[in-house]
């Protein structure tokens, strides 16, 4: 993308992380910390049907 050849003089240069591992290790990170110190909230939603969970917690599921 850099057609003028200036990246290459550059001493500043920014590490290419792939995304895909970004995104994947975010997802593994907050379903191990969920599991650790989440334990309140995962029975209080185990208590609750399926509707409850849908009208009360819907900004949740959708934000969280």
């Amino acid at each position: 993308m850099d057609y003028s050849g200036l990246s290459e003089k550059s001493k500043f240069r920014v590490p290419y992380v792939n995304g895909k591992y970004l995104v994947g290790l975010g997802l593994l990170g907050a379903i191990v910390l969920m599991w650790i110190y989440g334990q309140a909230i995962l029975s209080e939603w185990k208590n609750l049907t399926f509707m409850e969970i849908i009208e009360h917690k819907v900004l949740i599921i959708i934000f969280g």
